[in-house]
């Protein structure tokens, strides 16, 4: 009987280590919530603030243009 304790016993910490660790992987994802915003960069003396007009330009759309087939390959032979 003490013989199948010992591993019942092993398997229940390593339970209990592995449950614990969880909730200190889950501490660490949500460490974003206590950031606090930095102020802007500053440019320095001398230099030209870099031209934002282009950064975020979308190319346009052909009115002729055709999505690509977007249907899955079929499985097997029907």
């Amino acid at each position: 009987m003490r013989v199948a304790r010992v591993p019942r016993l092993g398997l229940i910490l390593v339970a209990l280590l592995a449950l614990s660790a969880c909730s200190v992987v889950d501490e660490k994802r949500q460490a974003y919530r206590h950031a606090k915003a930095l102020p802007p960069l500053q440019i320095p003396a001398g230099l030209d603030r870099p031209d934002e007009t282009h950064a975020l330009m979308l190319p346009e759309v052909r009115p002729d243009y055709q999505a690509p087939n977007t249907e899955p390959p079929p499985l097997a032979a029907e």
